[in-house]
């Protein structure tokens, strides 16, 4: 027992008196540490906080857009948050819509997670709170019961071509 408590402080005293002039190198010295403004965030860590921050507003975005459509029946941003199968899916949706004259109109409670990217493509995980309920797009009066709120875990790809779009979408119970 003595014998773990001794190799475990020369551990810590060892690791403590390096820790101030630079890196941990148990096989050398320890390595010069450049100076930064205290604050100042590396330019590789900053580049990776960017490219989360943008992925995550794109994800937003699409939301944002997907409930200004279904609101409106109007297609007027969709491609610049969505492609292919789901914004031909939005697209159907609003011509469905305006077909049966409703508009539906709710909002998706977000708190999404970057769960990785990979060159173009990155993967969004998301339990969303959401409803939509129905109205007639003339009288404006609501059509049928209010929504419920219901919870969706969303697994999200988008793929970036020229900004960040929402590619595939699937859906399960949280």
């Amino acid at each position: 027992m003595r014998v773990i408590f001794c190799a475990a402080a020369a551990l810590l005293a060892g690791g403590c008196s390096t820790a101030g002039a630079g890196t941990f190198s148990p096989a050398g010295p320890p390595s010069q540490v450049s100076a930064q403004v205290p604050g100042q965030v590396p330019a590789q860590a900053a580049t990776r906080a960017d490219l989360r921050a943008g992925i995550l507003q794109a994800y937003r975005d699409y939301h944002r857009v997907f409930e200004l459509t279904v609101a409106t029946n109007r297609l007027d941003e969709v491609d610049q948050v969505a492609t292919g199968r789901i914004a031909a899916h939005l697209a159907a949706l609003v011509r469905d819509q305006r077909r049966h004259r409703i508009v539906e109109r709710g909002h998706a409670a977000l708190n999404p997670e970057l769960v990785w990217v990979k060159d173009d493509t990155a993967l969004v995980v998301d339990c969303v709170v959401t409803g939509l309920t129905r109205f007639d797009a003339r009288s404006g009066r609501r059509v049928g019961p209010r929504a419920a709120p219901r919870k969706i875990l969303l697994r999200s790809t988008l793929k970036r071509s020229g900004s960040w779009r929402v590619a595939e979408l699937e859906g399960a119970k949280c």
